[in-house]
């Protein structure tokens, strides 16, 4: 049987204009591989970094390089990256060429997080004139830009704002949207084409991630017929439901999009954030 946690049982050939999507967080490396010509295509692992490497870097290096396949040639490569270092910039600062932007936009995340010591970047939100502006350890960023070629980098918050914005023009009033995995909660509350506030809590527990979502409403005083939009481990879905139907809230699951569900049943499994990334794009 091969190894769940490797890549050494996937092949891709010279012409199915094969796409990698990543995504980095302190633990592992999730990567999800296929064509958008062929349906059925998609692969899931989650490669284990090592917690005895000595550095996220040397984790990330020795990972990467037992995977050769990561190295393939993809028409398209992109990495999530889940920094806890993150920042919703205020309208027009999104223009990274722009000089004052940047001593704005380094003034503001300094105030956030003064001791942070490594490189930002920058990602769309999905609201105009609105960017993300998240940390990741200097290194560790330098490794990404020369080991993947051309590769798209975004905050983990990003395509959950652009996925959820887009949709939130079917709803006048305001919606959260709670995207549930192992550990943690990403909340993302909308009103049509506004970002009110994403932000990702610790939930060791199901209560842990009930207990944000309805602190969030509260702090924001959403009305009580906002619906409340599940997304993420179905097994978390199913403890969290109906915690929050003890609560004055319509509580619904996020239609899971059938674009990715004919790249392959694998992608129910996949990181909520890496499977919506292509309809981001």
């Amino acid at each position: 049987m091969e190894n769940p946690s490797s890549l050494s049982d996937i092949t891709i050939d010279s012409g199915g204009q094969w796409r990698l999507a990543m995504r980095l967080d302190s633990a592992a490396l999730d990567t999800v591989i296929y064509s958008p010509l062929r349906e059925g295509s998609l692969t899931h692992r989650r490669l284990p970094l090592d917690a005895a490497a000595g550095s996220h870097l040397k984790a990330l290096e020795t990972c990467v390089y037992e995977n050769p396949l990561l190295l393939g040639d993809f028409s398209r490569v992109s990495l999530v990256i889940e920094s806890r270092s993150c920042i919703i910039l205020p309208p027009g600062l999104d223009d990274a060429d722009d000089a004052d932007a940047d001593d704005a936009r380094h003034l503001i995340f300094t105030t956030a997080y003064p001791d942070f010591d490594g490189d930002t970047f920058l990602s769309p939100s999905g609201m105009a004139g609105v960017a993300i502006m998240a940390g990741v350890d200097g290194d560790v960023m330098s490794f990404i830009r020369r080991t993947f070629y051309n590769v798209q980098i975004s905050s983990h918050l990003s395509p959950l704002c652009r996925y959820f914005l887009s949709s939130a023009g079917r709803s006048a009033g305001p919606r959260l949207h709670a995207v549930l995995r192992d550990g943690a909660v990403d909340i993302v509350v909308t009103q049509r084409s506004r970002l009110m506030m994403a932000n990702t809590f610790d939930a060791p527990e199901a209560s842990d991630a009930a207990y944000f979502i309805v602190a969030v409403r509260k702090m924001l005083n959403l009305p009580d017929d906002a619906e409340t939009m599940l997304a993420g481990s179905a097994k978390l879905r199913e403890q969290v439901s109906p915690i929050l139907r003890q609560f004055p809230a319509q509580v619904m699951p996020v239609i899971f999009p059938s674009e990715m569900f004919r790249a392959g049943k694998e992608s129910l499994s996949s990181p909520f954030d890496l499977i919506i990334l292509p309809l981001c794009e």
